[in-house]
C-alpha cells in the first residue's frame, strides 16, 4: 500500500488513505457503467493550400485539426476531441492517406463518423476515405508501420523561375 496526506475540507488535520481506498473514492464513470474506450481511425487525404497547417495554433483556427474537431466533436459529444495524427504538414502541404485517431466512450457508427468528416469542409478540401474501428491500444502516430514523404518541386515555371549563373535556380524579379 502506497499512503498520502490529504487534508480536510477544514485545513486543520491531515488525514491518510490507502491508495487503493482514494481509487474506489474516485472511481471513473465509465468503470461504474463497464464500458469501454473506443478507438476509431479516419484515413483521409486534403489540400493544404487553404489551410494554415495540420496542428492547432493559437493564432488562427483555420487549420486541420480545428476543422476535424469540429467535425467529429458533434457525434463524440465533445468541444475538443483529442486527435492524434501519423503525421503533421505545414501550410500549403498537401495530404493523401493521412490515418487520425481519437476515440469516444459510446460505440458510434462509423458511417455517423464518415457523414461527420464528409462535411467537415464545405468547399471539399477535405476528404476521407474511412473509418474504422480499432483496439483500444492503436495510436495513429505509434502504430504506424511506415511513412511515405513525395516532395514535388518544379524544376521551371516560366515567368517566376529563372536559371542563374552556374545552373541554380533562383526567383525571378519582376517588375511592372
Amino acid at each position: 500500500f502506497f499512503w498520502r496526506a490529504r487534508r480536510s475540507e477544514a485545513g486543520a488535520k491531515a488525514s491518510c488513505a490507502p491508495v487503493e481506498e482514494r481509487r474506489e473514492e474516485g472511481e471513473s464513470k465509465r468503470r461504474k457503467k463497464n464500458k469501454e474506450r473506443v478507438t476509431y481511425a479516419a484515413t483521409l487525404g486534403y489540400y493544404g493550400s487553404a489551410y494554415d497547417g495540420y496542428a492547432w495554433q493559437p493564432a488562427t483556427t483555420n487549420t486541420i485539426e480545428k476543422t476535424l474537431q469540429i467535425a467529429v466533436g458533434g457525434p463524440l459529444g465533445k468541444d475538443s476531441p483529442v486527435l492524434q495524427c501519423a503525421g503533421r504538414t505545414d501550410k500549403g502541404v498537401h495530404a493523401v492517406g493521412l490515418v487520425v485517431t481519437f476515440y469516444s466512450w459510446e460505440d458510434i457508427p462509423e458511417e455517423r463518423l464518415m457523414r461527420a468528416l464528409q462535411g467537415a469542409d464545405p468547399r471539399g478540401h477535405i476528404v476521407p476515405y474511412q473509418v474504422t474501428k480499432h483496439p483500444r491500444s492503436f495510436h495513429a502516430t505509434f502504430s504506424a508501420h511506415w511513412r511515405y514523404y513525395v516532395y514535388i518541386l518544379p524544376k521551371r515555371i516560366d515567368g517566376y523561375v529563372e536559371e542563374g549563373e552556374g545552373g541554380e535556380l533562383k526567383p525571378k524579379q519582376c517588375y511592372d
